[in-house]
């Protein structure tokens, strides 16, 4: 008789056991292109496995159920999973995102018994041939909230704490930028917006945000979560400059003008630069000239890219072509030219505006005098054609457009 009580009782346990652990499993797909349905296969798989291993009694939710899902708001969502049944004690959402190499995975436990999220987790991985072990990954990464409900499910279900982020929409007037939350990929910013996947951070808390689009430069921002429903409007990101193609105008030429091509080995950072300027001068009052200004040069620009002013430096040298009229008939002859050989550094400024880029320099070149037929000798070259004992800036000002 005692051991026909002892058994009854064990049963008893057992079906109570069995009656607190069932769950329901949905998967979400908030990937940006169709065709990912084998990838909630798969997660509902591997999760049906660890769930059935620790336990838990499976069950269908009822009609209704394949509606697509709101990540940003897990207990909004489970008014679109359908009928569960009260005899449900958990859902299992597993809302995903595939986008390039990696897949955005966010588990979210809700309680239907109370209508609340009991716990989860944001998990990003690789996708391609290991697709499966990725998805395995994710899943032991949720083992820890499972455990939690299994074990604080009375205080759990009280509600979540005090003091906890539910919501956060980041805005965004640039399409397809990639935003990097809390050092997870959550995807990109589609129709002017995206919403991070629920994760419970602390209000006041400041998380980071990395932001980067192809063509453009990569920026970090940080984002202060001052309440439980947050909206932040992320800055635009300023185009990197690879190649670039200007107009100037020097002082010391001033009846000419020239060009430049400048090339970013870094972009915005570093750049080698040609520019090619030409002069004409009909001498009316005195001798003819005509000039070729050649030069080649390095330089290093200041600031962050999204600086409205950036300071530069360059250094260089290069060629300047003289060719002067022998006499005072006004008129140029093909002979002489001089050649003069010259090294210079300048310093100047630029104004960020996008792809447009006004800029000025003030440069000081020094005529090395190595050339065998030249006009300078070996001195600093001040403007216009004269070579004084001390240097003289010569002003370069000009716009430049950038690709």
């Amino acid at each position: 008789m005692r051991r026909t009580l002892l058994t009854l009782c064990l049963t008893l346990v057992a079906v109570a056991g069995v009656a607190q652990n069932r769950v329901a499993i949905v998967t979400r797909d908030l990937s940006p292109e169709t065709g990912q349905e084998s990838v909630g296969s798969l997660l509902s798989l591997r999760l049906s496995v660890e769930l059935e291993g620790r336990g838990y009694d499976l069950v269908e939710l009822e009609e209704g159920g394949d509606r697509p899902g709101d990540a940003s708001d897990p207990r909004v969502t489970l008014l679109d999973l359908g009928e569960v049944s009260t005899e449900t004690d958990l859902v299992v959402i597993a809302f995903y995102r595939v986008e390039g190499g990696t897949i955005v995975i966010q588990f979210v436990l809700v309680d239907p018994l109370v209508d609340i999220v009991v716990g989860g987790v944001l998990t990003r991985q690789r996708t391609g041939i290991n697709i499966s072990t990725s998805v395995v990954d994710a899943i032991e990464e949720l083992r820890p909230s499972l455990e939690r409900w299994e074990s604080d499910r009375s205080l759990l279900r009280t509600g979540p704490p005090p003091g906890t982020v539910e919501r956060l929409v980041v805005r965004g007037s640039q399409e397809d930028v990639s935003v990097r939350f809390a050092d997870l990929e959550i995807g990109s910013i589609r129709g002017g917006q995206i919403v991070v996947p629920y994760s419970p951070f602390p209000v006041d808390s400041v998380v980071p945000m990395t932001l980067s689009r192809p063509g453009y430069h990569e920026r970090e921002v940080s984002v202060e979560l001052d309440q439980a429903f947050v909206e932040t409007t992320i800055p635009e990101l300023f185009p990197a400059s690879r190649i670039g193609l200007s107009l100037i105008w020097t002082s010391s030429y001033l009846a000419g003008a020239g060009i430049g091509v400048r090339a970013y080995p870094a972009a915005d950072v570093f750049y080698v630069s040609g520019e090619f300027y030409h002069f004409l001068n009909p001498g009316t009052e005195g001798r003819a000239a005509r000039v070729t200004d050649a030069r080649l040069a390095a330089g290093l620009i200041f600031f962050a890219p999204e600086s409205l002013v950036r300071p530069f430096v360059e250094l260089g040298g290069g060629f300047i072509l003289t060719d002067l009229d022998p006499g005072s008939g006004g008129h140029l002859e093909d002979d002489p030219v001089f050649r003069d050989a010259f090294v210079g550094a300048g310093v100047g400024v630029e104004a960020n505006l996008g792809r447009w880029k006004p800029f000025a320099r003030a440069d000081i070149d020094y005529a090395l005098g190595i050339t065998l037929y030249n006009l300078l000798g070996n001195r600093w070259v001040s403007p216009p054609l004269i070579a004084l004992p001390f240097p003289i800036p010569m002003l370069t000002v000009g716009v430049q457009h950038t690709w």
